[in-house]
């Protein structure tokens, strides 16, 4: 039924403190974290809303420290909510305009993103609250994680991203050693830190162009890496099996960044104590991949019967998790709505791949592609069409806009290598 009268807005008071200023940027941080599965240009208004007004309290009290780490905590979040996914255009947005003049735009380069991270370490640290600034080192050491992926991609020095990673380093350092200090920590945020600090290793490794560059690396980092696993080790019972799956995956995806022998590689990835789970399968994936990439960034040649071999041990990889993610999703109740529309994500993903995969096989000057031309030919079109037939699947009332955009995004990938092929 209509109300019989229409509801009077009430009048907010002006905000004068820079405390009544950070009270209202929760207030909108929190109806932007509301939108954002649903609506995500509303979302961003909200989250920008809540930038206006921290940098107001941040104006009022230089010192507000609450103020410069939500603030600098927010600019991150959207950063990787919005800005670095890749099915996100922000271009398409209709105020995207508001935010590409607007100096004070929640949407933010890393770079600047690093500097408001730097501002708030500066700071005194809350003498009432050290997990506020232990939050902030957290977070600007997982920042220089990602700067160190995007530098890499554009060219920047060697020496730049070393000093990103030791920074880094030193910043997951202090955090671990302040949790170790605490009785009371939560093991799940001991271990995402740990997980995180795999990552900057593993990204750390990865950012080398050259082997003199990996050795200067896997050097620097081995005693920081040792003091990781014997953090794993100690607190082992206290760390469920999914949880020790996880760590596993990610220790041995770190140490296969740094293999130079393909036979070693995949030995790492054989091992039987890892779970037989997609993820596993995925990872090793992803190591093969970066495999190629590296040996062919360091100057090794690799001929079309290497690439047969790293393609074909690629298309394994890629059928084993396929089959372990329709085993999952088959697990799945009908409640599961969002679960579901992921694994349907990956589904798709993993179709991708196959498809590419065999496509180049079909390419290579040996007999066996040669032979099998025709079948990689045909696979790769079979595969492509079940993603597009997949994309098309509804992913229910309740998934996420960022799924939509995603399975949009597949779709059009999967159209458009196929139309290269029919």
């Amino acid at each position: 039924m209509k109300r019989s009268q229409r509801s009077k807005k009430t009048q907010k008071p002006t905000l004068t403190t820079s405390e009544e200023f950070w009270n209202q940027a929760i207030e909108d941080e929190e109806s932007g974290d509301r939108w954002i599965s649903s609506d995500l240009e509303k979302s961003l208004r909200f989250y920008q809303r809540a930038y206006n007004h921290y940098l107001s309290a941040i104006n009022l009290d230089g010192t507000y420290f609450d103020a410069h780490y939500n603030a600098a905590r927010l600019l991150f979040h959207v950063y990787l909510k919005f800005t670095s996914q890749e099915e996100i255009d922000l271009s398409k947005l209709e105020t995207i305009s508001t935010f590409e003049t607007d100096p004070n735009s929640v949407i933010q380069p890393l770079n600047k993103i690093l500097i408001a991270h730097q501002t708030t370490l500066n700071l005194p640290p809350p003498a009432e609250d050290l997990n506020l600034y232990i939050d902030i080192c957290f977070n600007a050491a997982v920042l220089y994680t990602e700067l160190i992926e995007k530098a890499f991609d554009e060219d920047v020095d060697f020496e730049t991203l070393f000093n990103y990673a030791s920074t880094a380093e030193e910043l997951f350092t202090r955090v671990l050693q302040t949790q170790l200090a605490d009785e009371n920590i939560d093991i799940e945020t001991l271990l995402d830190t740990i997980e995180s600090a795999y990552k900057l290793v593993q990204t750390a490794y990865e950012s080398t162009s050259n082997e003199s560059q990996l050795t200067t690396v896997c050097s620097h980092f081995e005693v920081f890496v040792s003091s990781l696993d014997e953090v794993v080790s100690n607190k082992s019972a206290d760390i469920t099996d999914a949880r020790m799956s996880d760590l596993t995956i990610s220790k041995t995806s770190l140490l296969a960044s740094k293999c130079l022998d393909f036979d070693s590689l995949l030995q790492l990835w054989q091992d039987p104590e890892l779970p037989n789970n997609f993820k596993r399968f995925l990872q090793a994936a992803d190591s093969v991949q970066n495999f190629v990439d590296t040996v062919i960034l360091y100057g090794v040649a690799v001929n079309d019967d290497d690439k047969w071999k790293y393609l074909t041990t690629l298309n394994g990889l890629y059928k084993k998790a396929q089959e372990l993610i329709v085993k999952e999703t088959d697990l799945l109740k009908p409640q599961d709505a969002q679960n579901f529309s992921e694994y349907s994500i990956l589904r798709i993903s993993t179709l991708i791949s196959r498809a590419e995969v065999d496509i180049e096989r079909s390419c290579l000057n040996v007999p066996q592609a040669i032979s099998n031309k025709e079948i990689l030919l045909k696979n790769g079109i079979t595969f492509l069409k079940g993603a597009i037939n997949l994309s098309k699947e509804s992913g229910g009332l309740k998934e996420p806009s960022k799924d939509k955009l995603t399975r949009a995004l597949k779709r059009k990938q999967a159209e458009l290598k196929l139309s290269k092929l029919v």
